[in-house]
């Protein structure tokens, strides 16, 4: 977590979009708001685009994007890269998938609670000073 890793700088990159949310260019979401409600959520996105949906374009948008699609769908689960780059490096076959359950808090199955403390500290370190909330209550 010292920035060198994929995805990085991870927290400027998160915060600057943070800072712009008012804008009416910009759409922010979390993941925990697309599973409660991903019909509701589909049709702010869809709105967001100036786009009409019928109801029956956003069930099938539903099914379509569900976890248990993207999961299988090699577009976006990142399975290939992933293995090839185990390869490369000469890494042993991972004993996991990229996705995992697709669940609010899944991580806490899978993560040793200092693990989390140190995920926690991490997160707190990056978003002090600001108003930004991983979890909003």
């Amino acid at each position: 977590m010292d920035g060198k890793e994929n995805y990085h700088p991870y927290w400027q990159h998160v915060l600057q979009f943070w800072e712009k949310r008012q804008e009416p260019n910009v759409f922010i979401l979390r993941y925990e708001e697309m599973l409660k409600d991903p019909p509701g959520m589909i049709r702010r996105i869809v709105n967001f685009l100036g786009k009409k949906f019928t109801d029956q374009q956003i069930t099938q948008l539903v099914d379509h994007v569900s976890f248990a699609n993207m999961k299988k769908n090699k577009a976006v689960n990142h399975e290939d890269g992933i293995r090839e780059l185990r390869q490369r490096k000469g890494l042993p076959e991972a004993q996991h998938n990229h996705m995992r359950s697709g669940k609010a808090d899944g991580f806490k199955a899978e993560m040793s609670p200092e693990l989390i403390k140190k995920v926690d500290k991490w997160i707190e370190e990056n978003t002090k000073n600001t108003d930004f909330k991983v979890m909003e209550p």
